[in-house]
């Protein structure tokens, strides 16, 4: 591998952390990209949903926090994963199967699952003007409501990839105690 994609990490960083850079630094470049997005409350005014509580939707759920988000709430159908994402440090978390996430209630929506259920459920949980984040190509098949992101003013982006310097970002976070101790994930 080329030189210049290598970031040497600093020896007194746990090896469990350095092996999370990669899907920490998509989340964020995901949680970046809100950031910047014009016309859209500070993280500390949003109320935000991410659907799912696989790794990468607990690093963003992390990472919003760490970035002064107050109101995350995580939905996730699998008990075993519920139980990881109260490890999360503050965030609520629901079961979809006996609690639906609140019609048109949240600014900005995190979807890394990316089924035909989540991303309707990601469009009818969005507020007129809100976001919805999609990490990740998973699943291209399923509906997609355009019409109510149209008429909703709402914002579809896309996250796969990120920067060199969102790499040495991620990095330096997993370096420090900003994001925990990550016991949700062993």
């Amino acid at each position: 591998m080329p030189d210049q994609y290598l970031i040497e990490a600093d020896s007194t960083v746990p090896l469990k952390n350095v092996a999370i850079t990669e899907p920490t630094t998509v989340c964020l470049h995901a949680v970046e990209l809100v950031q910047r997005l014009p016309n859209l409350r500070l993280l500390a005014e949003q109320r935000i949903l991410i659907f799912g509580a696989g790794s990468v939707d607990i690093l963003t759920a992390l990472i919003l926090r760490h970035k002064g988000a107050a109101d995350i709430t995580i939905s996730e159908s699998n008990p075993l994963r519920r139980r990881s994402a109260q490890h999360a440090y503050g965030v609520r978390v629901i079961d979809p199967l006996a609690t639906a996430p609140d019609e048109r209630d949240y600014h900005t929506v995190f979807d890394a699952v990316d089924s035909t259920l989540t991303r309707g459920v990601s469009t009818a949980s969005v507020k007129y003007a809100g976001v919805i984040i999609h990490i990740g190509p998973q699943n291209a098949a399923g509906e997609f409501d355009a019409r109510r992101i149209t008429l909703g003013a709402i914002l579809f982006a896309g996250v796969y990839t990120y920067t060199m310097a969102e790499f040495e970002r991620a990095l330096d976070l997993l370096s420090g105690d900003e994001l925990g101790d990550f016991a949700w994930m062993y």
